[in-house]
């Protein structure tokens, strides 16, 4: 039986049981069984030995690493889904390795940064190993950037993946959170037109007019950073390119998500972190 594998962050994070707690887990899954790695999970787990290992605030190094623990054979499918490269997978306790993204890059600061999470349990753990660890960590941070850039990664990844998908003669299908240079589509290789990061900004009411003034954080209480609707979208347009059926995708749904942005920013400064969930 073929594989079919999923890599990535909370944009593809299927929520597993139990989740958020073994108290919540039944009423939080009912209310939320419309999204999509769900969906796709019934759609293919009888077809396919099916595995999600997205996780929220996973790096791209961290997804790689991981596919590369799965024997992959003509006939898998991958959906590979590409976040920020400042997401450093930092040697730390166990018990604040969930929220390690929580420190990033500022490229405006040129320094290292952290988001002061109050409502994560372990919050000042993380925070005393960052205030202990900031010369180095911005030693690391200027030390990658100076020689990787963000734009010279995209490229290292996305033709890494393109030729392994050739090289395996399996499905790669590339999602990307943020900017892209753009690959020809193969019988193999997938890059999907749009970042994520867009699609999700522009579920918001009058996105970019409310946020002209710079850098920010947001709260996000969406599922896998989407509103109900473009879950439906995001299911078609994923089994819509595994059938190659490229011409008719639909278009992600825009201004649907009725809430006002401006209660769910907790902090600006110069980074490049959106997505922060409750």
């Amino acid at each position: 039986m073929n594989k079919f594998l999923i890599f990535g962050d909370s944009f593809a994070d299927e929520h597993a049981p139990p989740h958020p707690s073994f108290v919540e887990n039944d009423e939080w899954q009912k209310k939320h069984s419309y999204r999509w790695p769900i969906k796709l999970k019934e759609k293919f787990q009888n077809q396919y030995e099916y595995v999600n290992q997205a996780l929220q605030g996973s790096s791209p190094y961290s997804a790689l690493k991981k596919m590369h623990k799965f024997k992959i054979a003509k006939g898998d499918i991958i959906l590979f889904f590409l976040s920020d490269f400042d997401r450093i997978d930092f040697i730390a306790p166990d018990e604040i390795k969930s929220h390690i993204s929580n420190i990033f890059w500022s490229s405006d600061l040129n320094r290292a940064e952290f988001y002061d999470d109050s409502s994560y349990d372990n919050n000042q753990i993380l925070k005393a190993f960052y205030l202990l660890h900031e010369p180095e960590l911005n030693f690391f941070y200027k030390t990658l950037n100076n020689i990787l850039s963000n734009e010279i990664l995209e490229q290292l990844f996305t033709g890494y993946l393109k030729n392994f998908a050739h090289e395996k003669e399996c499905r790669i299908i590339l999602f990307h959170k943020n900017n892209f240079s753009n690959l020809k589509h193969t019988e193999y290789f997938y890059q999907f037109k749009k970042s994520l990061g867009i699609v999700s900004d522009e579920e918001w009411p009058n996105f970019n007019k409310k946020l002209l003034n710079g850098d920010f954080v947001i709260v996000d209480e969406r599922i896998n950073h989407l509103s109900t609707d473009n879950h439906e979208v995001m299911l078609d347009t994923i089994c819509k390119i595994i059938n190659y059926d490229y011409g008719n995708i639909l278009e992600f749904k825009k201004e649907v998500y009725g809430k006002n942005i401006d209660e769910h920013i907790v902090h600006r400064g110069s980074n490049v972190r959106k997505f922060i969930y409750e």
